[in-house]
């Protein structure tokens, strides 16, 4: 368990449009009822200049590595598994728990947050019945969130991350775990109807994509969605080295790409994010850019991955 005093906790940081951090709110929130939940995105304004303030937790996110003494300073607390971040977590100290997916499969915010948080917190108390449901949401959090296909749980890990992204994830703070699990059933029928209808988005983007090869020969698929990229780069398979879905978003009257990377091989998306100021996994990862004046998104795409690959 994280050595931390509950009641000091105020403020809950975790991360923005991601199932696994959706998760991880609804945990911590449970075990921490009084404090504030901030969903934000690596790379966004919000992010970058998130006041560093006292009683601060973070969960499947970091700090901003440029401005991390400032969050040491605080007091702040951070649990994050993103290979990325792992220096950045270990500067806390003590106050920083971090958890590598190579040591301990399908490790995830939402894993975390349930074994150094919610079980000490909430699980002497629980039912069986009750500690067993909110394992298990842990667990399908990770599954999904690490990729973990060869998990016999991989069906139903994708069934629950469908269901986190049907409404705002703000929603579901406000909902709990407590009306979740009081209405899992009918929500899992939701959830498998909201896959089967992803998984042809998925095929649907995957057709009307760009593929591109770069000058270093990486074969790319690049589309217009930052929620498809996992799963197409599975569907496509050894077709593609890397699949790259991007959103465009407007903050403080600046436009921003935000992009979400996924490889099924060898490439590694967090060193191309990382050039980028965003950061993941090897094999998923993300970032935000401002949009430069005059390019489109495929060639800002196919510009960073060229750029990247010749300097590396």
């Amino acid at each position: 368990m994280i050595n931390f005093d509950p009641n000091s906790i105020s403020t809950i940081v975790t991360h923005d449009n991601c199932a696994d951090g959706t998760s991880s709110a609804l945990l911590l929130k449970d075990a921490l009822p009084h404090a504030n939940v901030i969903f934000v995105q690596y790379g966004t304004e919000s992010y970058l200049n998130l006041p560093a303030t006292e009683g601060m937790l973070f969960c499947d996110i970091s700090p901003p590595a440029d401005r991390a003494d400032e969050f040491i300073k605080s007091g702040a607390y951070v649990l994050d598994h993103h290979r990325t971040a792992k220096y950045l977590v270990e500067s806390f100290g003590e106050r920083g728990i971090f958890a590598d997916e190579n040591d301990d499969v399908g490790i995830s915010g939402a894993v975390l947050a349930f074994r150094e948080v919610w079980l000490p917190l909430k699980g002497k108390n629980a039912s069986p019945e009750v500690l067993s449901w909110v394992e298990k949401f842990a667990r399908l959090a990770g599954v999904r969130d690490t990729w973990f296909n060869k998990s016999p749980d991989w069906e139903d890990a994708c069934v629950q991350s469908n269901l986190l992204h049907f409404m705002p994830n703000t929603n579901w703070v406000r909902y709990g775990i407590d009306g979740l699990m009081g209405s899992w059933n009918e929500y899992w029928a939701i959830g498998r109807i909201l896959l089967d209808k992803h998984m042809k988005s998925v095929q649907k983007a995957v057709r009307g994509g760009y593929f591109f090869t770069s000058d270093k020969g990486t074969r790319a698929l690049v589309f217009n969605s930052k929620s498809f990229t996992s799963d197409a780069a599975e569907f496509l398979g050894e077709k593609a080295d890397v699949v790259i879905g991007f959103g465009y978003e407007v903050e403080a009257g600046v436009g921003k790409l935000i992009l979400s990377t996924r490889s099924h091989g060898e490439f590694d998306c967090s060193a191309l994010t990382r050039r980028m100021g965003g950061g993941g996994h090897s094999k998923a990862a993300g970032a935000s850019l401002i949009v430069p004046a005059g390019e489109n998104p495929y060639e800002t795409v196919t510009r960073l991955l060229n750029t990247y690959e010749a300097s590396s």
